[in-house]
């Protein structure tokens, strides 16, 4: 029997995910190819999520 090669869940960009629980708060994935289940608000680097909050304003612009 072949064993099954998944990507180990440090290196894996999961790209491929299905919504396995949701509430009105978070949201839990599972990616179908390491197996892990996470918070995808979790994943996101600092970086990104200042990104996505500052709307490409700067202090500039205030």
């Amino acid at each position: 029997m072949a064993a099954e090669s998944k990507t180990p869940a440090t290196h894996c960009q999961h790209s491929r995910t299905i919504l396995v629980a949701k509430d009105e708060h978070e949201e839990y994935l599972e990616c179908l190819d390491c197996g892990e289940i996470f918070n995808p608000a979790e994943q996101q680097s600092p970086s990104e999520a200042s990104a996505g909050a500052n709307f490409g304003e700067s202090l500039s612009d205030a």
